[in-house]
């Protein structure tokens, strides 16, 4: 089973939202990206909660992209 953790930087307030469904995960860093912050999103395997990779999302990267968001 496959876990993403969504994070983001609000004025010193640090969010991290765990999803297990790509779906509602995209939706949520959309929504993120929409209210002016860059969201990092991370993936781990199998329960292994030790290691992140990167999760890249083309859809996401885009639409921060365009809306002139800054990492």
């Amino acid at each position: 089973m496959t876990s993403y953790t969504v994070t983001h930087n609000s004025y010193g307030t640090v969010t991290t939202k765990w999803f297990t469904d790509k779906t509602e995960l995209k939706r949520y860093a959309r929504t993120v990206i929409q209210h002016g912050y860059f969201p990092t999103i991370h993936r781990y395997e199998q329960d292994n909660y030790r290691r992140a990779y990167t999760a890249v999302f083309p859809s996401v990267w885009a639409r921060a992209f365009f809306r002139g968001v800054d990492a």
